[in-house]
């Protein structure tokens, strides 16, 4: 779409993203590319996709347009699907807080990542059966140490004994 509104009908497709106005977008994909019926909706949310992150239009125009009927109660299948996950896609974007994971310490004791002490939140999903996790994972208290004031290091492991990782985690301690 940012490319659109350099072309000679620019000014109108602009004002017809910032106003919501689906008709004539869909207009202007069916009688430009020469599509119609669900391939033009696909482009049209792609070409939306891309005017939300373009910085040129209204996010909210656009967000209301995808939200509608016309893509998420759609009998494509594909269309409806992107029409409800795009919505969701400003949860990333900056300056947004993260959704809470709430996990549970080897001794039982549950903590949450929102728990706001001003401090980032450093979250590594590993598997100790893998070599390469295993060596990442060395380094974690050298990173904690050093940078304690500012990060709380958040470790996700894969299922595994508590057994076994009471055994791997004294290990990584006695490398600091």
């Amino acid at each position: 779409m940012s490319f659109e509104v350099k072309s000679v009908k620019g000014d109108e497709i602009r004002k017809a993203v910032n106003q919501g106005n689906i008709s004539f977008l869909t207009g202007h994909v069916n009688s430009k590319y020469k599509i119609q019926g669900e391939m033009a909706d696909l482009v049209l949310l792609k070409m939306l996709h891309d005017a939300y992150y373009s910085g040129d239009f209204n996010k909210s125009s656009i967000q209301q347009m995808v939200k509608s009927t016309r893509f998420t109660s759609h009998k494509n299948q594909i269309i409806r699907e992107t029409a409800i996950i795009f919505p969701k896609n400003h949860l990333l974007q900056s300056e947004m807080f993260a959704p809470a994971i709430c996990l549970k310490t080897l001794e039982g004791q549950k903590i949450c990542t929102n728990q706001n002490n001003g401090k980032y939140k450093y979250l590594i999903f590993a598997d100790t059966e893998m070599a390469v996790c295993r060596e990442h994972l060395k380094y974690l208290p050298a990173i904690q140490q050093k940078f304690q004031k500012h990060l709380e290091i958040y470790v996700v492991l894969r299922k595994t004994d508590a057994g076994q990782m009471k055994n791997f985690l004294p290990k990584i301690k006695s490398r600091e």
